[in-house]
């Protein structure tokens, strides 16, 4: 017995949910009329069910009976609106809530133009009409989606040919391979999971953990895994996910041989960089990044090696791990740009992690990066309701990073000028730490920047000029003055001591200035840093620094400024007798006066009580 029934359209998209009182749950695509989800909710009576489409605010709810909501107006695509479909139910055991489909939409760039689905339509948008105009990063692009088409299946992932002159939708159970100009059919057929190589090859995988590899549409190899595949990714090489989630195997196009087994548990992603040296391991938690020895691999194919178990063992080589959660990425020539469960843009290179650009600003849904374009020099990015954005990522910018992550200085000079100047600190900034300190000195315009790697170079007259130009600057005080203490510290352990006290002197630091002129027995200048301390009301150095000069009354002096009346008398018993009486008369006024102030203040509290 069917205790609710309700009906949601998105667009042309109908979705049934058939809900018993015996808590079973039936979700049946209503064009394609399969089946898309059963479910035993393991609760008591069902009384209600509601259904929320987020991206459109569209709702409807029923209870006991059929319910028809339409969201007509709503934009989205397989997540636009299945991934925003919201599930209430309301039982005897309590409330649930379920959501349906994914965040992510279903699309592909390449070459300026981006293939997205909306149901069972394809959209495209020519993203090199945008070149012209500049818009801020983060800012909603203003696109005109153009429909290409109708498609036979309906999309859960589209993807295009390396050359971009076809793209492959899958879904249902099936592919069609497409042209991507007129979207006219080229190919087609059964298969739960599609992708291309990185040389225009295909693979695809059929119910029966069957994996068969088309070359020019023609089909050259299939094989069937020893282990259940859960689903395949492309790339240089084959990746292959095991269905119990423990492991990923990687096999080469041309024999389907094994070349690797990776034992990482909960693999979400896998991306090759295009050089196929580099690849991209993305787990609920981690990055890591592995390196790919394709000639190793060569030679062990070409020498035909025996397969190990568990493949090649140098055929990778574990170079970095990332503990975050990216949501998804691209490579940028050799540098891995990924978008973080936090909303933002980070860029990995050699080693280093740098935040590129916050998104979600304004409360906009996630967006997932959408590929990038070089001669644009910007990422481009889509959220769940097909809308673009982009960020600003210099071409320039990345391959230098790259050539000086490899020692190649030749070819990092030939980009240097192609960087633009407000990119010179970040620049810089790597540079210095992977070492190339001169390097990073020349191209920095950061003052303190500037002053950090001059310092680390030991450049100690040029860290001085610096923070002389900027004490005329509006920096604050407070840098300044750190500045001045760090490098009269870096002075005085190089044995430069004349400008470290030229330091000290500038940053008022008496301590050290009490500490270098009393190792050097420099009586004249102990006596001006006495003076300047007392002056700042610094009385301990003042103290010492008469002391070690034998000042004897002004000792007592500073003693006396410092309102240290018993600790006056005491030292003037001992070494100064003629001013003894002065100094105990002073601690007696002392006295009486903190007295005084005592009676006050308990005759004030009788008299309030």
């Amino acid at each position: 017995m069917v205790g609710c029934f309700f009906v949601f359209a998105v667009k042309r998209l109908c979705v049934c949910v058939f809900l018993g009182e015996d808590a079973q749950l039936f979700v049946w695509h209503a064009l394609t009329y399969k089946k898309e989800l059963s479910l035993d909710l393991n609760v008591e009576r069902i009384w209600s069910l509601s259904l929320l489409d987020p991206s459109s605010a569209a709702s409807a709810s029923t209870s006991g009976s059929a319910g028809v909501a339409s969201a007509a107006g709503a934009t989205g695509s397989g997540a636009g609106g299945l991934g925003g479909l919201v599930l209430a139910i309301g039982s005897d055991s309590g409330t649930l809530v379920l959501k349906m489909g994914k965040e992510q939409p279903v699309a592909s760039l390449h070459s300026g133009k981006a293939v997205v689905a909306r149901g069972f339509e394809i959209l495209q948008v020519n993203l090199r009409l945008l070149e012209e105009q500049q818009y801020q990063d983060g800012e909603r692009l203003p696109v005109a989606y153009k429909e290409l088409g109708q498609c036979e299946i309906f999309p859960q992932t589209i993807s295009h040919h390396p050359n971009g002159r076809f793209i492959a939708v899958c879904g249902d159970g099936e592919y069609v391979i497409y042209t991507a100009q007129a979207l006219r059919n080229k190919t087609f057929g059964k298969c739960v999971d599609f992708v291309w190589s990185a040389d225009g090859h295909y693979a695809i995988r059929e119910e029966s953990n069957r994996i068969r590899v088309h070359t020019s549409f023609t089909e050259t190899f299939n094989f069937t895994p020893p282990f259940s595949v859960e689903t395949l990714w492309g790339g240089a090489l084959l990746a292959l996910k095991a269905s119990d989630d423990s492991f990923v195997c990687f096999y080469d196009w041309e024999a389907c041989r094994l070349i690797r087994r990776i034992d990482v548990v909960g693999v979400q992603q896998v991306h090759w960089s295009p050089s196929g040296f580099f690849v991209a391991l993305f787990t609920s938690d981690k990055v890591y990044i592995l390196r790919h020895d394709k000639f190793a691999v060569m030679a062990a194919n070409a020498a035909q090696a025996r397969e190990e178990e568990g493949g090649i063992e140098i055929a990778f080589e574990l170079v970095d791990q990332v503990a975050e959660s990216a949501g998804s990425g691209v490579w940028v020539s050799e540098c891995l740009v990924y978008t973080t469960a936090q909303g933002r843009v980070k860029c990995w290179c050699a080693g280093q992690v740098e935040t590129l650009h916050h998104l979600n600003a304004g409360g906009r849904a996630s967006s997932f990066i959408l590929g990038y374009l070089p001669e644009h020099n910007r990422l481009y990015l889509i959220d769940r309701d097909l809308g673009l954005s982009a960020c600003s990522l210099h071409v320039a910018f990345i391959e230098y990073k790259v050539a000086m992550a490899r020692g190649d200085l030749q070819a990092a000079e030939e980009f240097l000028p192609r960087i633009p100047v407000e990119l010179h600190d970040r620049t810089a900034r790597f540079l210095f730490s992977k070492g190339y300190k001169e390097e990073a000195l020349r191209l920095a315009r950061d003052e303190q920047l500037r002053f950090d790697v001059a310092l680390s170079l030991g450049r100690l007259q040029t860290c001085a000029e610096l923070v002389r130009s900027t004490s005329k600057s509006s920096t604050e005080p407070g840098t300044v003055v750190a500045r001045w203490k760090r490098l009269g510290d870096m002075a005085l352990e190089t044995g430069h001591l004349a400008l470290a006290a030229s330091c000290f002197h500038e940053c008022r630091d008496h301590h050290s200035l009490l500490l270098l002129y009393s190792a050097s027995g420099d009586a004249p200048r102990l006596l001006n840093v006495a003076a300047e301390a007392l002056k700042d009301k610094n009385f301990t150095v003042a103290f010492l620094a008469y002391a070690l000069c034998q000042r004897v009354d002004n000792c007592v002096d500073v003693l006396w400024a410092a309102e240290r009346f018993p600790e006056a008398a005491l030292f003037a018993r001992s070494y100064a007798p003629s001013r003894a009486s002065a100094c105990v008369q002073k601690w007696r006024d002392a006295l009486w006066k903190k007295q005084s102030k005592g009676d006050k203040r308990q005759k004030s509290d009788s008299q309030r009580k």
